[in-house]
């Protein structure tokens, strides 16, 4: 597993935001940039961390627990 920095703050950002274009306003990225850097996190630590990407976007319990 290589997280990077920029993995975890997308997370954080999104958990705090509660929607993928609140955490990239905050971010200052695009909500496309964000979008791809969630899947590079949920790719490198083998499922979605962040449990749905349906609206608005739900942390289960392994995000919870990375929060």
């Amino acid at each position: 597993m290589n997280v990077e920095l920029r993995h975890l703050r997308a997370l954080v950002a999104i958990g705090d935001e509660g929607t993928i274009t609140g955490a990239a306003d905050v971010l200052r990225v695009s909500q496309p940039a964000l979008s791809r850097t969630l899947v590079q996190l949920e790719n490198r630590v083998g499922g979605a961390p962040g449990g749905t990407h349906d609206p608005p976007p739900r942390a289960d319990r392994r995000g919870a627990t990375a929060l």
